[in-house]
């Protein structure tokens, strides 16, 4: 019948604030007659009241409005201003309705009149208020968890389209220095000095050049060529890089679902994400041997587990192909991972280049969405969400298997 009951055992710790001995024992018959196993501390001011609640933990309060040293709605607010975070149900007479109202409209759970008062009355009251009082707790930190997360999101934004546009320009600019070098070191008169110095700029005009490319996916303005592929197909054929590029000390894992739905994206853009996120996974791994598994699925994301992503607020619920990439490396704290994605942001005294961002750049031009999944010192793990593009839903129907290889 009550559902607190139904999921905590232990008793129901209760402050009973009541100044008259009386009302006090109707109180305590009433939980009696409900044969609910109850801890009662019994006080008569509010000033013993604040101290029980500064010291003790109660899971509700029973709260006459009418004490020696505080009346009305100011004895409400005081409790509520010590303990707001636990439910509180006022004791009202027959005649105060507006008192019992205007309880409500500062924060009681619930009211009671004394007169009225019966054990079953008295359990569902305190129990519903229990329960209001935890609902409404969960709703808004849900409104602040999506709040920050909209912050978060449009910062991103803010800075992408900002990127984009420096990118565009600078870009421009680098073009013009890269030919006219080209040009120059085509001139046979010129010196083997010169020569060299040309060259040194043109090489780093085409890094420079590079980065503009990564701020210009980052931002979502990179020219794009759009084609269906395998994801698990994509990573088979980038292992011999990944043996090339990773130091000895680390093993590669993979664990691919084959063949999988379709993803429509830049095959390019594809293959710099997940070598930027092996490139993350190896310097958290740093010296000592560690393992990073590269795995890929197809899962069905709920509207629940879409807001808890970064890009996810507006995705669909549906089915997505899923990469993630995990390592047994240092792993993050929770101020790092509200960072990671930053332009440049890095934990290293000497970053490369856009970092993350890129990744996050990627995947929002791809309308998918990401997840970190990190504790300081136990790896971290990078979920990447793609939409399964519908000319590739046909994979659905083969039967998937599951391999791993170890380089």
């Amino acid at each position: 019948m009550f559902a607190f009951l139904t999921w905590n055992s232990s008793p129901i710790r209760v402050l009973l604030v009541e100044d008259s001995v009386c009302d006090a024992m109707l109180v305590r018959e009433a939980f009696r007659e409900s044969q609910v196993e109850t801890e009662i501390v019994h006080v008569e001011r509010l000033s013993k009241t604040l101290e029980q609640l500064a010291h003790a933990n109660f899971d509700v309060v029973i709260l006459d409005l009418g004490l020696p040293d505080s009346r009305g709605i100011d004895t409400l607010i005081n409790v509520r201003r010590v303990a707001p975070e636990v439910p509180i149900v006022v004791l009202t007479g027959i005649n105060d309705e507006s008192l019992s109202m205007g309880s409500l409209e500062h924060g009681a759970q619930d009211y009671l009149v004394k007169n009225l008062m019966e054990g079953d009355l008295l359990v569902h009251s305190i129990c519903h208020a229990i329960e209001r009082h935890q609902l409404h707790k969960q709703l808004n930190q849900q409104l602040i968890q999506a709040r920050q997360q909209q912050i978060e999101n449009q910062k991103l934004e803010s800075l992408a389209m900002l990127a984009g546009g420096i990118a565009h320009d600078f870009n421009e600019l680098l073009t013009v220095i890269i030919r006219k070098a080209e040009m120059a070191c085509q001139k046979a008169t010129i010196s083997p000095f010169v020569k060299e110095t040309l060259e040194q700029i043109k090489s780093t005009g085409n890094q420079a050049a590079e980065l503009c490319k990564q701020l210009l996916d980052y931002s979502g303005k990179g020219g794009r060529v759009l084609l269906l592929y395998d994801l698990s197909t994509v990573i088979e054929e980038m292992a011999p890089a990944f043996k090339q590029s990773l130091p000895h000390n680390i093993t590669v894992e993979y664990q691919l679902i084959k063949p999988l739905p379709h993803v429509l994206a830049d095959i390019t853009q594809v293959r710099h994400l997940v070598m930027k996120l092996v490139q993350n996974a190896a310097e958290a791994i740093g010296r000592v041997q560690g393992i990073i598994t590269i795995s890929t699925s197809v899962v069905h994301a709920d509207r629940k587990y879409l807001e808890k992503t970064l890009l996810g607020a507006n995705l669909p619920e549906s089915d997505y192909v899923c990469l993630e990439v995990t390592d047994t490396g240092c792993g993050m704290d929770s101020s790092i991972q509200t960072h990671a994605f930053e332009p440049f942001f890095s934990t290293k005294n000497s970053s490369r280049g856009l970092g993350l961002a890129a990744v996050h750049g990627i995947v929002r031009t791809c309308k998918g969405t990401m997840e970190i999944i990190s504790e300081k010192g136990k790896g971290s793990t990078f979920s990447i969400l793609f939409p399964c593009s519908v000319t590739g839903t046909a994979a659905h129907s083969v039967t998937k298997e599951a391999y791993e290889i170890k380089l």
